[in-house]
């Protein structure tokens, strides 16, 4: 006896094509008839549906507002001391990676790596960055101050 049809599975989305592939893939990669518990985390808890928040690894929501651009980005697996980011030409890079560690089955070692090319009116020097309990890096940058368009009375010479 089977707790799932194997038709189930073989309808179900594959996320291992997906450019977001992760080994907790989000519930809306299966058919509605899986059970809640394959869609828990390696801590029992129930991952975010899509449209509630950056929740697998990679992905990421931008907001550019007036006064600040504002990067949230999934690191569930990293702790903040195995994240960096660097500036460059415009260009925000973050990577993270794990340090080698052994199992019963061989040894793994996780890398990511993400570049955002940013809009040219930041201050690149006003970066600050932190990460939520669950993962969640929080980079912001503040604008660049607009200079405010005064009328300026200019001179005519007469020669």
């Amino acid at each position: 006896m089977s707790i799932l049809r194997f038709d189930d599975l073989l309808d179900a989305k594959s996320c291992c094509s997906s450019n977001h592939y992760s080994p907790l893939c989000a519930s809306s990669c299966f058919s509605s008839s899986l059970p809640r518990h394959h869609f828990q985390d390696h801590q029992g808890n129930f991952q975010q549906q899509q449209g509630q928040g950056v929740s697998r690894v990679g992905e990421s929501e931008i907001s550019n507002t007036e006064r600040e651009y504002k990067i949230r980005l999934a690191l569930q697996f990293y702790q903040p001391s195995e994240v960096t980011l660097t500036v460059a030409a415009n260009s925000l890079t973050v990577d993270a990676k794990h340090a080698q560690k052994e199992d019963n089955h061989g040894s793994v070692v996780r890398t990511f790596q993400r570049t955002y090319k940013l809009p040219e009116d930041l201050e690149t020097k006003s970066i600050t960055s932190t990460m939520d309990p669950q993962g969640s890096l929080i980079i912001k940058i503040q604008k660049k101050p607009q200079e405010n368009s005064k009328e300026i009375s200019i001179p005519i010479n007469f020669k």
